[in-house]
């Protein structure tokens, strides 16, 4: 084999890959080799009370620590194609912890659970029918009219920007002359902004229509739902008899706890994004802003996003006002501040609480990930995933704790 050959074999894509992860592997492999002896010499330097002892149950709490690291960088490497894999599982998950509540309160009153879940569908079905036939093509409707109108929508909004720049803000010497002076330094110009607007409806309008149209969703989401939703007891069942029994004392309390954090907060923010998206949609209408129906859509779901949601909910909502006239626009910033008050002061107290228990900053740090890995999909999983990792943490931190309590002693 020559030069030109060896590079070739190289260069190949599989074989770049395999090699990595085997330099990866032994560098891992020396790490923890180190890690070993450097403990070795310390306890050697130590009290015994103080020294570091492993025994099985250490080593295999650290075999699995390090597995499940190297699961979450597999699945980060390739997390595109999970995601999409992923997301009728993700869906139908969602909707079952949803509607688990209805299902529970309908075995209460003396049906079988095969019996409530086959209700809950056949009210679920007429439901969409009846939407369908009255929401849907209104929608549908509201969506083509949006997509033809929003290039003389942009032409607008830029228009009493410039003017509202000039009369304000021009004046003032160390201010660009006018407002295209100040794109220019941004390096915007009103075709670019008004082609991603577009484009940005364009892509959100086929996300939405690929997902929807998508006959593996359409049939896949049904089903999983309501297998997930007849024999959850019976899967809940299955996974606590596959834990050992020795691990059973701290597993299932640490199962039950993510499962209140993510039940309680999933119901929670879909019934307050419900509430929130009913209540934008018909002030809107009442105030006669064109696009209510969409509008109140988009306020209900993004304010799953904490802190953001509400204020981009909002954005659209008064960019449209602002083409009626200025005192439009204000009733619409009073009716989602009002709204958002409500939602605030009294819907998501009684319904969510505070069932996530993460300080501001770690949401915000959450949603920041979660944005750029996933986008919108991220912003909308990142403050539950934040949970479920908290409450994982404070177990191996309680772990540590029990097991080595001299060293958390001042």
């Amino acid at each position: 084999m020559d030069a030109t050959q060896l590079g070739q074999w190289l260069q190949n894509s599989a074989l770049s890959e395999l090699l990595g992860n085997l330099v990866l592997g032994a560098l891992f492999i020396l790490l923890a080799l180190g890690a070993y002896y450097l403990i070795h010499i310390g306890n050697s330097k130590v009290p015994e009370p103080r020294q570091l002892k492993f025994d099985t149950g250490q080593f295999k709490l650290i075999f699995f620590m390090v597995l499940g690291t190297l699961v979450v960088l597999w699945i980060f490497a390739r997390r595109a194609l999970i995601l999409s894999l992923l997301t009728p599982f993700f869906i139908s998950g969602v909707l079952a912890y949803a509607l688990n509540p209805v299902v529970a309160y309908l075995v209460r009153r003396k049906l079988s659970r095969l019996q409530a879940v086959a209700a809950l569908f056949v009210t679920l079905i007429v439901l969409l029918v009846v939407l369908s036939m009255t929401l849907l093509p209104s929608l549908g409707s509201e969506i083509r009219h949006l997509g033809e109108q929003l290039p003389q929508y942009s032409l607008q909004w830029y228009k009493q920007a410039e003017s509202w720049y000039n009369q304000h803000l021009a004046a003032y010497a160390f201010l660009p002359d006018n407002l295209d002076q100040v794109t220019d330094f941004f390096g915007l110009d009103f075709q670019t902004v008004s082609n991603w607007l577009l484009q940005s409806l364009g892509s959100l309008m086929k996300g939405v229509s690929s997902l929807v149209s998508s006959l593996v969703t359409l049939v896949t989401v049904p089903v999983l739902t309501f297998y997930f939703m007849k024999d959850g007891d019976k899967i809940a069942g299955s996974v606590k008899r596959s834990v050992p029994p020795g691990s059973r004392q701290w597993m299932l309390p640490l199962a039950r706890q993510i499962d209140d954090v993510l039940g309680g907060f999933i119901r929670g923010q879909l019934i307050v994004a419900l509430f929130v998206g009913i209540l934008s949609g018909m002030a809107l209408l009442l105030l006669g802003i064109d696009f209510a129906l969409i509008l109140g859509i988009v306020a209900g779901i993004t304010n799953i996003i904490p802190y953001l949601g509400p204020f981009i909910g909002a954005v659209p909502a008064v960019l449209m006002a602002l083409l009626t006239s200025p005192l439009q626009t204000l009733w619409v910033i009073l009716a989602f501040t009002v709204i958002q008050q409500v939602e605030s002061s009294v819907i998501s107290p009684r319904i969510v609480g505070k069932r996530v228990g993460l300080h501001p900053t770690l949401v915000i740090l959450a949603l920041l990930t979660g944005g750029a890995l996933w986008g919108l999909v991220g912003l909308l999983i990142a403050v539950p995933a934040a949970a479920v990792v908290r409450v994982l943490i404070l177990a191996i931190i309680g772990w540590f704790r029990e097991r080595y309590p001299s060293f958390f002693e001042q």
